[in-house]
């Protein structure tokens, strides 16, 4: 749906290192070949860990609810995603770097609110004759294919700038809208009334059953669907846009900023919208229920019954989830930065922060070496670390952003990004890095680029 990429972010001789910030160029004319070029996966949580919430005791595992408690947020989140790039290549043209890309990105959300896990742990006793809600309770999934060209250049001495223009082909969706349940105890009985509304929106090739009233009663994958008709869907368009600065008009220190993934697929294929809604009471149990053999059937078909779904066939529109990045290296000599980002991830009108502080080695040309630390996902245990390796004629690169996940059931972000990368015409341009590396802080490209272009007649 996104990327994270916190430690990749400063590794700017790594072309792909501009799917953060566009404003980056790369030294050589570089071609991504086909699946292998870039690889990202993550998996993150900005709840808890597992082992937060199932610690062991007495050699057991049981739930830590006053764990829950004291440490779940208003709004927490729970992502998956797998970009692979299907194809890259970039080159400089007159005083612009230009690049192209193709790549299937795939993933999906959960949100939940802290209420969810607080009303089952602490019962209903502190809303008698009230009513306690559990709102925005949902899920989205995505998988589209993205064609993308981006263009960077100096817009003045010390400042370059980038834009990525994105035309979008959604393959299949599934997201929730409006999600509202409502729990009311009344204060006479101590029965419960649950109210529930909410709408899922679903690009997928389904088979739906209604009955008599119109209401769906059934719905799965249609016996027909193939995987070749979903990587093949063009019905489903969208767009999106990144952009990019750097600006290196200080002595050692250089600044970042980039906005990503602004942008919207509008859903026309295999569209179906189901209107949710929900009315259930629970009376409590009484000793006849609990000697009842199938009570829990019972129980569970009553909470089935009490669902109300309707089904429209009309196109939709999906925002994607939008990340800012700021930040700034400092040049302590002419081998090692350090450096600071902060990056936001807003979704569902909510903003995640991470903040990163990283130091990155050029080690001759063809070793860089990178190690982050950061706050992410609302936990300090993450420890990253990157490296590429590279000649005149070809790259390699990966990077994780927590090496603590060696043990993953003790943490919440797990991301890996890897690829490589074939080159051509690095040689003639060793002695340009300065003018195509900004993150270099010359300040002064435009007097080697003048000096390059200047004539000396022979009689001066």
């Amino acid at each position: 749906m996104a990327q994270q990429n916190h430690t990749f972010y400063y590794m700017s001789q790594v072309p792909q290192a501009s799917l953060l910030n566009p404003a980056y160029p790369s030294e050589c004319t570089f071609l991504g070949l086909p699946l292998i070029s870039s690889v990202h996966a993550n998996l993150g949580h900005s709840g808890f860990s597992y082992n937060q919430i199932f610690p062991e005791q007495n050699g057991g595992r049981i739930v830590d609810f006053s764990y829950l408690e004291s440490r779940l947020h208003r709004l927490d989140l729970l992502n998956a995603r797998v970009h692979v790039d299907l194809l890259s290549l970039g080159t400089s043209w007159r005083d612009y770097f230009v690049t192209f890309r193709i790549t299937e990105k795939t993933g999906g959300m959960v949100h939940y609110p802290k209420n969810f896990f607080l009303l089952p742990w602490q019962g209903n006793r502190d809303y008698i004759g009230e009513t306690a809600t559990i709102n925005r309770m949902g899920a989205q999934f995505n998988h589209y294919r993205e064609y993308s060209f981006g263009v960077s250049g100096w817009l003045r001495d010390e400042l370059r700038g980038g834009i990525r223009a994105k035309l979008l082909f959604g393959k299949m969706n599934l997201n929730t809208r409006h999600e509202s349940l409502e729990l009311t105890t009344r204060s006479d009985n101590y029965h419960i009334d649950m109210q529930g509304e909410y709408r899922v929106n679903a690009s997928l090739p389904l088979k739906i059953k209604t009955d008599s009233n119109g209401l769906v009663t059934h719905a799965r994958i249609r016996d027909d669907a193939s995987w070749s008709k979903v990587l093949l869907n063009a019905r489903n368009p969208g767009m999106g846009v990144d952009l990019g600065v750097i600006y290196t008009g200080w002595d050692r220190m250089t600044l970042y900023a980039s906005l990503l993934d602004l942008g919207l697929i509008y859903w026309t294929s295999d569209v179906s919208s189901f209107d949710v809604q929900q009315d259930f009471e629970f009376e409590g149990l009484s000793r006849e229920d609990l000697e009842m053999g199938d009570y829990m059937g019972m129980m569970r078909d009553s909470l089935i019954n009490s669902y109300q779904i309707n089904q429209t066939s009309q196109p939709y529109v999906t925002f994607m989830p939008v990340h800012t990045y700021a930040g700034m290296t400092y040049r302590v000599n002419d081998y090692l930065k350090a450096g600071f980002l902060q990056h936001n991830l807003l979704y569902k009108w909510r903003i995640y922060p991470s903040f990163i502080l990283s130091m990155n080695a050029q080690i001759k040309d063809f070793l860089s070496l990178h190690a982050s630390y950061s706050y992410n996902n609302y936990s300090f245990r993450n420890l990253g670390a990157g490296v590429s390796l590279q000649t005149d004629h070809w790259q390699f690169y990966a990077a994780v952003d927590n090496l603590l996940a060696i043990r993953p059931l003790n943490v919440r972000n797990i991301n890996l990004r890897l690829g490589f990368n074939l080159f051509f015409g690095c040689a003639g341009r060793k002695a340009e890095t300065d003018i195509h590396q900004p993150a270099s802080g010359t300040g002064c490209f435009w007097i080697k680029r003048q000096q390059g272009v200047e004539r000396i007649l022979p009689d001066q």
